[in-house]
């Protein structure tokens, strides 16, 4: 059995050798090494770049794809310290198609957010910087390669120097002074500022300069070194202290400000205040618009109840129309407009929890017990996801509990898989299914979904009917589609086999039919010298030529 019809690898476009930073928009970087670099940028590894000047400081910033395409390797859960044996460290593959070049490889990192099978858009965040592998000092290594596992090859940059500059477009030669804390603009210690407006700016061009007017420094009054064209981590509290002082992912060292989502800032036009947001630092896979009285208003605007941290959370949807003015979902509540009255009120979900919030598509209950409740990384934008592509409230409904379960995303007992239940929409109950070892069994398939692999899946309708009420979770596990229509009636593929519902006598039938993931069962716990902590060495001040055995000299 085979995933049902979706755009082939072989039809995407290839990945373009012409490429913005890997960096969100407005990040500074330094480059460490550049092209034909003493002393390790050589040999196969001669068109790599080398980003990170300024030491730990760097560490947690997000790294981001610079090209659309498929993930076809990852080496994940590397403990982030300096490990001569471990090679690149955490990295990620994505290449043009599930079979061939060009490749981009991303080493080094402190975490990796995506799973092998899946699609990256340009600007979405696939990890974060780190130092693990052969590093001496926190940075990414970035380079384009023929293929998966091939040489390097040449690519060019789009890039500004200051953030009022033009883009201009080149690459570095042997540059760079290995362990400054600074960058600037000079030749052998160079600074870059990345153009690479991702998600946010496909988000941003799907409105007109007449409905969000202008960009505005997202905090005004400050001199961040993101902020150009409106750019720049959200900031409606000053309140941050790094205090384990590992100055990763909640900081900006620069400001003092708290990283809690990226966001691009306009005003005026028609919406008055806009604010594009995107959850870097969560796994979200696209950014969403925040405007007008949503916005601003001044009892339950987002910005009034304190955006990110506040009781609404990250935005999950764009707002959209109702019959009596419009709505927008959040993590853990909503907002709604009346177009009669003009009152924007915050609204609950239909399932409340702790701390005055209630459940949205994808929070997390780690027990099922409702005991606790989060957003949790790598699952929860599968769930919001599946939710909105698939007709968000209207046609799904909102989170619910299902016979005796919490309405938040829970494993279903004696599984690895992860469940949310949904009632209320146009289409009855149903429920989003997501597998976390997808990984393991996508690049099986020799082809790909039109969405990629790492994706949570609806069963709805009569097909979840079917599964609940006959045990569907051991005879077919996890889908691997969402439902698709086939000649005389429609069709959901699982695992195990597949779902078919007859149109004319209204009949669902299951068929067996194992797939490569059919037997795959959950991970265990990885026991290897790349998965172990290791005390750095002090003593030693090279690393890094990547794995293949040679003595240790510099960053890769």
């Amino acid at each position: 059995m085979s995933p049902p019809p979706g755009v082939g690898l072989s039809q995407q476009a290839l990945l373009s050798t012409t490429r913005p930073l890997p960096f969100l928009a407005g990040q500074r970087i330094g480059i460490a090494q550049g092209n034909n670099g003493v002393p390790t940028h050589s040999g196969a590894l001669a068109y790599a770049i080398d980003f990170g000047l300024s030491g730990v400081s760097d560490r947690g910033l997000p790294v981001v794809a610079t090209n659309d395409g498929v993930v076809l390797s990852v080496s994940p859960g590397i403990v982030d310290v300096r490990n001569d044996s471990c090679g690149f460290g955490n990295t990620v593959v994505y290449c043009s198609t599930y079979t061939s070049g060009p490749c981009e490889r991303a080493g080094h990192l402190r975490e990796v957010f995506v799973a092998k099978g899946e699609f990256v858009r340009r600007g979405q965040v696939i990890g974060l910087l780190g130092g693990s592998g052969r590093a001496d000092a926190p940075h990414l290594h970035d380079q384009m390669q023929s293929t998966f596992d091939g040489i390097s090859i040449g690519s060019a940059y789009t890039y500004r120097t200051t953030k009022t500059g033009s883009i201009v477009t080149g690459t570095w030669i042997d540059s760079g002074i290995l362990g400054q804390e600074v960058c600037s603009s000079t030749p052998t210690n160079p600074c870059a500022i990345s153009d690479n407006e991702g998600l946010i700016g496909a988000k941003s061009a799907q409105f007109t300069s007449g409905q969000i007017g202008s960009t505005v420094d997202p905090r005004s009054g400050l001199e961040p070194h993101e902020g150009w064209s409106g750019y720049g981590w959200y900031a409606q509290f000053a309140a941050c202290a790094d205090t384990d002082g590992d100055s990763e992912t909640t900081c900006d060292n620069e400001t003092g400000y708290r990283k809690n989502a990226y966001v691009r800032r306009f005003a005026g036009g028609s919406f008055v205040d806009t604010a594009i947001v995107y959850d870097a630092l969560s796994g979200a896979t696209d950014a969403y618009s925040v405007r007008a009285g949503f916005l601003k208003n001044a009892q339950n605007g987002w910005d009034t109840l304190g955006g990110p941290p506040s009781i609404l959370g990250m935005p999950l949807e764009d707002e959209r129309s109702t019959s009596s003015g419009s709505e927008q979902g959040f993590q853990w509540g909503k907002l709604q407009w009346n177009s009669s009255t003009g009152a924007v009120t915050r609204v609950s979900y239909a399932a409340s929890v702790e701390n005055g919030k209630s459940v949205g598509p994808g929070v997390y209950s780690p027990d099922g017990v409702r005991s606790v409740h989060y957003w949790k990384r790598g699952a929860s934008y599968r769930f919001a996801d599946a939710w909105l592509r698939n007709g968000g409230k209207p046609q799904l409904g909102e989170p619910a509990s299902d016979n005796g379960a919490d309405a938040g995303a829970h494993k279903w007992s004696g599984s690895r898989f992860i469940v949310q239940n949904f009632k209320g929409g146009s289409l009855g109950d149903a429920a989003i299914m997501y597998d976390p070892e997808v990984g393991k069994y996508a690049d099986t398939f020799g082809s790909v979904p039109t969405m990629g692999w790492n994706r949570a899946y609806v069963i709805r309708t009569g097909f979840w009917n079917w599964y609940r009420y006959n045990n569907g979770i051991s005879a077919l596990k996890a889908p691997i589609s969402d439902e698709y229509n086939q000649s005389g009636g429609s069709r959901q593929d699982f695992l195990c086999g597949y779902l078919v519902w007859n149109s004319s006598t209204n009949a669902v039938t299951m068929t067996a039919s194992a797939t490569p993931g059919c037997s795959i069962m959950e991970s265990t716990p990885v026991d290897d010298t790349c998965h172990t902590p290791k005390p750095s060495d002090p003593g030693q001040i090279g690393l890094d030529v990547g794995g293949d055995g040679s003595p240790a000299q510099h960053i890769i």
